[in-house]
């Protein structure tokens, strides 16, 4: 291992004591200090290769983070997950039977206000969060009762 790929590691490695990142992440913070683009790209596959970036493992707890702290709903979580850096195919066979996605959405309809008295703006906030207009509509369902 030659010093300057040594240093881009040991670099990413601290990047890495502060929080999880993605191999996309990664190597934009690594070019952001100055390392040549393959110089980045060898020590983000170095560090995947050493288990220390598993975007895979990764999205699974960004899932989780998303949607109990935000109270995203899929289609959200999914464009976040993309911006964030995770691949289209990782977002694709993400798992997201761990969220309850109508419990989350009854909670963000009950943040807005009385659901008897639910206007459009208020659906037009949670579709922005993403849900669709059919789990608007169970929620008020369920929480007019």
């Amino acid at each position: 291992m030659n010093e300057e790929f040594k240093k881009v590691v040991e670099t990413g490695i601290r990047i890495l004591a502060n929080s999880s990142h993605t191999a996309r992440q990664m190597y934009e913070k690594l070019r952001m200090k100055g390392y040549k683009a393959a110089t980045a790209q060898a020590a983000v596959d170095y560090l995947k290769e050493k288990g220390y970036i598993n975007d895979a493992g990764y999205v699974e707890s960004a899932i989780l983070k998303l949607a109990e702290r935000k109270l995203y709903g899929k289609s959200r979580i999914k464009a976040e997950l993309i911006r964030m850096g995770f691949s289209s195919e990782i977002v694709r066979k993400a798992d997201f039977s761990g969220v309850d996605f109508h419990a989350n959405c009854c909670k963000v309809v009950l943040k807005r206000g009385d659901p008897n008295d639910f206007e459009d703006r208020d659906r037009a906030y949670v579709r922005s969060l993403g849900y669709s207009s059919d789990e608007i509509r169970a929620a008020l369902e369920e929480l007019k009762e």
